[in-house]
């Protein structure tokens, strides 16, 4: 019985040619949401400069302290370890990683996963704790024409926008010529959305803020879902709630945070006191969700704290394109089939010559 063969340098070598062009092929491909994604990315690049320059005028006139191991870059997003406003732990490494042009793709992508389109409303659920990915969902919500009706938890995290003299709300102002949007409300944020466990000095310091930046004060889960039915035009739905990080008062508790997963959730898990979100769950909106960035971080291969970035445009978020995928497939396939078979008929052809010579 014929067995075919592939053992012959030559058949090997062809074999590999092809298998490194198509696969630099499929590299050099992009995914269905590419354009979407570098132009996203690059908003964020615009954001994250904006927001520096901010910061940096702030240092200038003394308003601001500056930390060279915590914020080498003097970009102004990554926060002090202590101050009035803070009302939870931070992961130093976690808010320094997520300072990635790149993290507006992930998005893009959840938004495709979601089945959001252009013109959609959603329900946008922040904090202060993490002000790089806040400004990477804006910049991919600008990208996708997306209605987003914002309300945000101004209290920070370690590290994170915890400085009282350029918290979120600042951030957000700084860079609004860039991204279009704005919080159209404000709580305090903290332990029971009223900030239990800070000082009178830090509560009226976040109220203060808040007040500055005239927006209504919000206290309370039915104060936020009064607040998202209010500001949706009539006859429009949202069709997601996106969440960044743990407010209390969107997701009920840290526990439910880390519970849930990460990206886009449609069917939610039983849980107890789920917050803003037991409501947009009652409704079967979406849940875009994400708390522990390291986590997402690592899935997509973006670089550790202090490492060199990918490049703009570069890495697995990106994508490739399935149709130049399955037509590389095919070409290799069609490939091995030609080298088998012309090494089935080198062997006929030497087992004839064999056969002759022994006649």
């Amino acid at each position: 019985m014929y067995r075919p063969s592939l053992r012959t340098n030559l058949s090997l070598i062809i074999l590999s040619v092809v298998s490194m062009i198509l696969l630099y092929v499929i590299n050099l491909s992009n995914g269905p949401n590419y354009k979407e994604q570098i132009s996203a990315s690059k908003r964020m690049e615009g954001c994250i400069t904006t927001i520096s320059k901010e910061y940096k005028s702030l240092l200038k006139d003394k308003k601001v302290s500056w930390n060279k191991k915590t914020d080498p870059e003097k970009l102004g997003i990554v926060g002090p370890e202590t101050s009035a406003i803070i009302t939870s732990r931070g992961i130093l490494s976690e808010k320094q990683r997520a300072i990635n042009p790149n993290l507006p793709a992930i998005f893009i992508k959840w938004f495709a996963d979601a089945n959001l389109e252009k013109g959609d409303y959603v329900a946008v659920g922040l904090s202060g704790a993490s002000p790089a990915i806040n400004i990477a969902l804006y910049s991919a919500m600008k990208e996708m024409e997306l209605n987003p009706v914002i309300i945000t938890a101004l209290s920070s995290s370690k590290y994170g926008a915890s400085n009282p003299n350029f918290t979120w709300l600042d951030m957000e102002q700084a860079i609004y010529k860039e991204v279009g949007y704005r919080s159209q409300s404000a709580s305090v944020g903290g332990n029971r959305d009223v900030a239990a466990g800070l000082n009178s000095e830090g509560k009226a310091e976040l109220r203060d803020i808040i007040s500055k930046h005239n927006l209504k004060l919000l206290e309370g889960n039915q104060a936020r879902i009064s607040m998202y039915k209010k500001a949706l035009p009539k006859g429009k739905s949202y069709k997601a709630f996106i969440n960044i990080g743990a407010a209390v008062s969107n997701v009920g508790s840290v526990v439910n945070a880390n519970l849930l997963k990460e990206g886009v959730t449609f069917k939610l898990p039983e849980m107890e006191k789920m917050g803003v979100l037991g409501y947009f769950a009652g409704e079967n909106i979406p849940l875009i969700h994400i708390f522990k960035g390291n986590e997402t971080f690592a899935k997509y291969y973006f670089a550790e704290a202090g490492e060199t970035q990918q490049k703009l445009g570069k890495g697995i978020i990106y994508g490739y394109s399935w149709l130049v995928a399955l037509i590389s497939l095919i070409v290799l396939l069609v490939a091995i089939a030609i080298v088998v078979i012309f090494d089935r008929h080198d062997r006929h052809f030497m087992s004839n010559i064999v056969a002759h010579h022994e006649g």
